[in-house]
């Protein structure tokens, strides 16, 4: 570790323009975040009406399936949108430790 020290790499900070590519990257990252909060609504349209019609005709674990798929899509659609988020409060904490 001593010799990444010795060459300079201990000031090291993310620069966009040196990667080739990286406009395509960030597009495709936009996508996914779209595909995700897209496919987090379809889920939880989807799971409210199993919800919905298992409840009124007393099929009570279609039900819960129903409810635990709005539960797991809310989830998912949150955590999704919060990734950028959480990766640069990683990074952030990662660049606190010398």
């Amino acid at each position: 570790m001593s010799y990444l020290l010795a060459a300079g790499f201990q000031n090291i900070t993310p620069d966009p323009s040196g990667l080739p590519g990286l406009n395509s990257l960030h597009k495709l990252a936009a996508g996914a975040s779209y595909l995700v909060l897209g496919l987090g609504v379809l889920g939880l349209l989807i799971g409210a009406a199993v919800w919905a019609i298992s409840s009124h005709s007393t099929q009570h674990h279609h039900a819960h399936q129903g409810r635990m798929a709005v539960v797991a899509s809310a989830l998912a659609t949150m955590i999704g949108g919060a990734a950028v988020s959480i990766v640069n409060f990683a990074w952030n904490v990662g660049g606190t430790f010398h």
